[in-house]
């Protein structure tokens, strides 16, 4: 995949993350269904493809930038933790389990990227 700028990660990550809530309220748990299903509509390639979102994550994909390597990626380097140095994606709410929680998490850590905060 193309390497894409912080900004265009968090252009599409929110989208995508508030798509998989909103399916998740209406009963559909599958989140990693959830996510490929996503990403096809969008024109994305699934992880598992040459040239898929790496674990179907656009702040996964994101970290690989700074390796050059697509299977090299780096949670201290994730759009979240620049925000948020406690932030994780596995953390509560997980994305996985709670992905309403962690669209809502997303969404403040996102207010305070576009204002060029950051939590202590």
């Amino acid at each position: 995949m193309k390497r894409m700028s912080l900004k265009k990660t968090w252009t599409h990550c929110i989208p995508m993350c508030r798509w998989v809530s909103e399916q998740w309220i209406a009963g559909r748990r599958d989140v990693s269904s959830l996510k490929q299903e996503w990403l096809r509509a969008h024109g994305f390639e699934v992880d598992g493809n040459d040239n898929g979102v790496l674990c179907n994550c656009f702040f996964c994909e994101y970290t690989t930038r700074f390796s050059g390597d697509a299977n090299d990626y780096d949670c201290a380097k994730c759009p979240g933790r620049l925000i948020d140095p406690e932030f994780w994606c596995l953390d509560t709410p997980s994305y996985a389990s709670d992905p309403h929680g962690f669209y809502n998490r997303l969404r403040r850590l996102h207010r305070l990227y576009k204002l060029g905060r950051k939590l202590k």
